[in-house]
């Protein structure tokens, strides 16, 4: 039960009650000067409460090494860690470092949503099925490794293709001569974090059957549809 509280009240907090720390005088919960939201300080309260549940289990144990021969207690460990990050973070009040803390806050409650499944496994007939589960996947490592591969030689290659012409304008005369041609911003400034998620994103549809033109949005402020681009007004159009 307190797993289950636990976590709902994880998830409400991110969702929608996780803010900067209150350091301009507005409210948090209906209270004026409160520094981080009640719901926040509940759920701080939950998780330093299993930080030192953990703790007074690892110093208790006669043998420390074998704390670590247990994955359950390997992802407790990078949950903490994770949860510390963002903690840390949390309490300083910039844009950069609040994006950090939300990231890792929301990466550990994937671990802490994953480490529900050991709760499976004191079931009988639940526990064979989370082993074998569990030994399914190792052995499908290899396999998505080898679809990996195809998929990022794939996805590589043909958005070096379709973005070539957003990258590169060539200039013809009127008899169909090449006059000059140029690059966008020079050759510099092109790569951008963007450039995976469009890579992943353009291979995975595909992937998946996707065969309609993927939207997206070059670094010269092009709309790229497969293999045309159009030019993005973001300026609003006058009326006549």
């Amino acid at each position: 039960i307190f797993l289950v509280v636990f976590l709902l009240l994880y998830s409400f907090v991110l969702l929608v009650d996780y803010f900067p720390l209150n350091i301009y005088n507005e409210k948090r919960s209906g209270i004026q000067n409160l520094r981080i939201p009640i719901t926040e300080i509940l759920l701080h309260i939950c998780i330093w409460s299993l930080i030192v549940d953990k703790i007074q289990q690892f110093i208790l144990m006669d043998n420390k090494a074998d704390y670590f021969e247990e994955i359950w207690n390997i992802m407790d460990l990078a949950a903490f860690i994770f949860y510390l990050v963002g903690f840390i973070t949390r309490f300083i009040v910039t844009e950069a470092l609040f994006q950090t803390s939300k990231i890792f806050l929301c990466l550990d409650l994937i671990i802490w949503f994953i480490r529900t499944l050991h709760l499976f496994a004191a079931y009988e007939q639940l526990g064979p099925k989370l082993a074998l589960i569990i030994n399914t996947m190792k052995d499908m490592v290899f396999f998505v490794c080898f679809i990996l591969i195809f998929l990022f030689g794939f996805s590589i290659t043909s958005w070096s293709l379709i973005t070539t012409t957003a990258q590169v304008n060539w200039t013809y005369t009127d008899d169909g001569k090449l006059y000059n041609t140029t690059v966008v911003n020079g050759g510099s400034g092109l790569w951008t974090w963007r450039y995976l998620r469009n890579v992943i994103n353009y291979g995975i549809w595909k992937v998946f059957g996707q065969v309609d033109p993927i939207a997206t949005t070059a670094n010269n402020k092009t709309l790229l549809e497969g293999v045309k681009s159009q030019t993005i007004d973001n300026e609003p159009k006058s009326e006549k």
